[in-house]
Order: C-alpha cells, then structure tokens, then sequence
C-alpha cells in the first residue's frame, strides 16, 4: 500500500512540475512578443488566448483581457468566405498561410490587413500564431520605396559621373549619363553589352584583375584609368572607380565612371604652355647671354685696338723727334705686343668654340708623361709671375704617368685654368697645382686662395658666355668662353672637371683624365717621341697669349 501511494505521488509531482515549466515558458513566450513592433495573436482553433499590446492599438483595445476567449472571428473579417473556410481547415494542422482580411475596431471603422497564419503543435496541442501587417502602411510604405526607387534613379541620371551596375563583365544598369557619355540612344543600347567591347585590348588584363580583385573585397581600390570606345568608334579617357555590392542574392559591381578626355586635353595643354614659357624664357636668357656676349667681345676687341692705336700714336710722336727715347719706345711696343697677343687669344677662342661646336675640332693624341707636361706649364708661370709677388708650388705623388693625350690642349687647359687663379689672387697669394695618382685615372687639382666664386654661379660657371659678376671682374677681362673651352677639351679627352669653392676662400678645380695607352703606330707623325720638342720661347709666347687680359 504503501509503495503504490509512493508511486501515484511521483507521478502527480512530476505532472506538476510539467505543468509549472510549461506555463513558466507561456508566460516568456508572451512577454517576448509584448516586445515586438507587430500586431500579433495567438489562438487556439478560433478562441483567442492572446492579443500583444500592438494588437490592442490596432483593434482599439483598452485591455487584451476583454477578448480573451472570443472567436477570431468577431475581431477579423475575411474578404471571401473561401477564405474563411480555407482559415477553418488550415487551423488544423501545421501550416504557414497568408489572408487578405478587414478588421473591425471598436470605433466601428475597418483596417485592411494581411493575416498571416502560423499553426503549430505544443505539447501535441495545436496553436494558431498570427501576425498583422496594416495594408494602408504597407502600401505607404510601397509607395515610399517607390518614390525613393524613382529619386535614386534620377539623382544617378543627372550625377556628373556615370553610375552603371555590373558583374564585372557585362552591364546590369547603365546611367543616361553613362549612355550619353558613350554615344548610345538608350539605355537599352547596353544593358546587358559586354564591358570588353568598349575597351581596347591593352586594357582586357588590367581590367579583368581589377574586376576579381573588387568582387573579392570591400576594400575600395584608387581610381583606374581606361580607354572607352564609344557608339562612333572615338576613344575617350576615363577614369573609374568601383566596389561592390550585395543584391538579390549575389555580389554585383556599382562604378562610378568620369570623362576626362577635356581635362586631359588641358592638362597636356598647360604642360605645352609650361614647356613652351620654359623655352621662351630659355631663349630669351640665351638672347640675353648672346647680347652681353657680343657687348663683351666688341669691347674685348675694341679695347687693344684703341690701346694699339694710342701706342701707335705716340710713337710716331717719338719718332718725330731727332734723338729717339729707346725707354718709352720699348714700353709702348710690349704694351702693344700684349694687345696683340690679347687679340690673337680672342680670336683663337672663339674659332677652337665653333669648331667644337661643329664638331670638326680634334685632338692629336700621343702618349705623354702627364707629370711632365704639366710640371713644365706650371714652371713656365713660376717665371713669369717671379716678380708679381704670387706665389705658385707644384706637388706630386707620382713622378711619371703615361697617358694618351693632346699636349698643347693640356697646356692650354692648364695655362687658362693658371690665368683665372692669377686674375682673382691677391697679392702675396699662393696657387696649388697638385697632381695625384688614381691608378685609372690621374687627378689634377689647381687651387688659389683668391676671392672665389659665389655659390650661385657654381652651377653655370662652365656654361657658354657666362662671367662672375661685374664687381668681381673690373680689373680682369674676359668673354665668357674660356671655361665652356676648358670644359669641352677635357671632355675630348673623356675627362672630367668639376669646381668647388667658397665666397671669400678661394677656389679649387679638379681634372680627372683617363689612363690610357694607344699604340704607337696610332700616335701623330707630329709627337712621335717623349722629347718635349717645344721651345722656351714658345712656352712662354702661349702663356703669353693666355695671360695677355692680366694687367698687374
């Protein structure tokens, strides 16, 4: 007896324990759709069990209690009676179903809705959950959906840029723009045309690559360029940029394409202009440097032949007297001697330039020993500047180095570079010739403690006609060639020369020459020995001419 009554009490426990947790999860069931923003009811065949507060508003209810119970019915209208009878029947098993219905709320006016119905089994009993859609809002709601459809389909058609949906290969949507921009008279002109055929072949790769690299990506890539072939067979120049997007179930490509073919045209426009305002200034620099030139050589020219004239003059004015002055006399013939040398140097310069120029200037090399040549240059100039208080110290760190070379353009080079340490020199002043050993090359380096060369003019100092600054100059002469020639006879020789100096503590330029060797049949008849064959008198005759603009 005693274990049967155990046994009936377990089974009442258990019944309602059941019991509690089912209406317990009720209860959660019904606050969860108290939360939501639709109207909802749930019955139990046609008896309603209950309404969320949605519903209430819908149907005007001050409080679900008052139709708890009642029939579905008295709260919806169905619009046909097989409809009705399609409700009734689907009640009864589990089914997903939507109506067309009418409601009628309290205030006697009705709402068209769209039922839709839910059954299911819980705890084998059957559920109809129903949810309310107001037709009159889901129709504004259309009706808004429409309208904004119809103003995003106009913002895109009157957008500066065209707006066209694709898949990357072939168009889904092309803006009136897009169509305008390609010539086309509608857009189904291109819906649906392949995006290869408008663009020209050396575009396919790029733009197969970019088109998998945005289908892949959210990232948004920088704009591509491209060429269009538009309706009458013209390129334009576009620029585009793209990135997808997620529609009806698969990701499509939205790009935004502009026109720059004009902009294009004008920005090659100005480069033209920017080219062309280069070049006029270019020529009217040049015009400038050619007239300063010819001002400079005209006064070059007319300078000794005045000095010449007036020397001429007062000799025949000794000459007219009956005992003669040999001191004077002798004066006046070196001061004229100078003014031809002078003469002779400008005149040398400017033909050596335009044979340089033509390209009919060349060097008669031979293998020389590069040490001697230049030590002999540099001692002439010792010489001649013994008694004007400059100092000159030649150094080497080799005693002989055989290249292949011109020497009377070495000397000249070296005999010019000499001329413009001395002019820019004071007094007391010391000039370096050093020569250094490069294995490859030889290293020769003239260096002054003179006034030096503004930073400003470093750059142009080796260019045709130019000259330091009129302040710097007044008491040496000068064309402006005579650098432009040093430059180009050390590049005959595939050399190099470079300066560096500061304002104020002198300057130093640097030859680099080649080492190398040619063989001896190849040397000219002229200098087939190592024997220096020029005489004193002739070194000193063209240092003479070099350094005929130098007045002490």
């Amino acid at each position: 007896m005693s274990a049967y009554s155990l046994t009936n009490k377990n089974k009442i426990t258990k019944k309602k324990q059941k019991k509690k947790f089912s209406t317990k999860n009720i209860k959660i069931i019904y606050q969860c759709y108290d939360l939501l923003p639709d109207p909802i009811i749930i019955a139990k065949k046609d008896k309603v069990l209950y309404v969320n507060p949605e519903a209430c508003k819908l149907f005007g209810l001050e409080k679900p209690k008052t139709v708890f119970g009642k029939s579905i019915f008295k709260l919806i209208s169905f619009t046909s009676d097989s409809d009705r009878d399609t409700y009734m029947h689907k009640i009864k098993e589990t089914c997903f179903k939507q109506f067309d219905c009418k409601i009628n709320c309290t205030d006697g006016h009705t709402v068209n809705v769209y039922l839709k119905l839910r059954v299911c089994n819980i705890n084998s009993k059957t559920y109809n959950f129903i949810t309310i859609e107001d037709v009159s809002k889901m129709k504004i709601l259309e009706n808004e959906s429409n309208t904004g459809k119809e103003l995003y389909k106009k913002l895109l058609n009157i957008s500066p840029d065209a707006i066209c949906l694709h898949d990357g290969h072939n168009f889904c949507f092309p803006a009136n723009t897009l169509v305008k921009m390609l010539k086309y008279n509608d857009s189904l002109d291109i819906m649906g045309k392949s995006i290869i055929d408008i663009l020209p072949k050396e575009y396919h790769n790029h733009f197969n690559d970019r088109m998998k690299k945005i289908l892949n990506s959210d990232e948004i890539l920088p704009d591509s360029k491209y060429k269009f072939i538009n309706s009458k067979n013209n390129l334009i120049d576009v620029e585009c940029k793209s990135v997808r997007l997620y529609l009806n179930g698969r990701y499509v490509i939205i790009s935004s394409i502009r026109d720059v073919t004009e902009k294009n045209k004008l920005i090659a426009e100005n480069l033209k202009a920017e080219a062309n305002k280069e070049l006029l200034e270019k020529t009217l620099e040049y015009d400038k440097l050619k007239t300063e030139f010819f001002s400079n050589i005209s006064h070059e020219l007319r300078t000794p032949l005045n000095i010449l004239l007036s020397s001429l003059q007062l000799l025949n004015l000794y000459l007219k007297d009956e005992i003669v002055n040999i001191k004077p006399t002798k004066k006046y013939l070196s001061v004229m001697k100078q003014n031809c040398f002078r003469l002779l140097r400008l005149i040398n310069n400017l033909l050596d330039i335009t044979k340089i120029d033509s390209g009919f200037y060349n060097l008669n090399l031979c293998n020389r020993n590069i040490i001697a040549v230049v030590e002999n240059i540099t001692l002439s100039v010792a010489d001649y500047l013994k008694n004007k208080k400059i100092n000159i110290i030649f150094d080497t760190d080799i005693e002989e180095k055989i290249i292949a070379c011109d020497e009377e353009k070495i000397e000249r080079i070296i005999l010019n570079l000499l001329s413009n340490s001395i002019k820019f020199t004071d007094v007391n002043g010391t000039i370096n010739v050093n020569i250094y050993d490069g294995k490859d090359y030889i290293k020769i380096c003239i260096i002054d403690d003179g006034i030096g060369i503004p930073k400003e003019k470093l750059n142009t100092i080796f260019d045709r006609f130019i000259q330091i600054d009129k302040s710097l100059t007044r008491n040496s002469k000068g064309t402006g060639i005579g650098l432009a020639l040093v430059k180009s006879l050390v590049e005959l020789h595939n050399g190099k020369i470079q300066v560096e100096s500061e304002y104020g503590k002198g300057c130093k330029f640097t030859i680099l020459l080649p080492v190398k060797i040619i063989a001896s049949e190849d040397q000219s008849n002229l200098y087939g020995t190592f024997i220096d064959t020029s005489s004193q008198d002739t070194k000193i005759e063209k240092m003479n001419i070099e350094f005929s603009d130098i007045y002490f």
